[in-house]
């Protein structure tokens, strides 16, 4: 469990949901994928922007250095 901004973030998905919330205008399609263990978050650029880098975020470790 990490808190960002006053929000509790318990897993993957709840990091994923709150990144898509805060960079809404942002030109970056996010989404959670889960397949057994295997759980991820990507972090794709979209809009003509295909130039940007993409992340994969594997943790919640991962997730609040990714936003620091």
């Amino acid at each position: 469990m990490i808190v960002v901004e006053g929000d509790v973030i318990n897993n993957l998905e709840e990091a994923a949901n709150w990144l898509r919330e805060a960079w809404i205008y942002e030109p970056y399609n996010i989404w959670y994928e889960e397949y057994g263990d295997y759980k991820c978050i990507n972090i794709e650029p979209n809009r003509g922007t295909t130039d940007r880098t993409c992340w994969y975020l594997f943790s919640l470790k991962e997730f609040e250095k990714f936003i620091s």
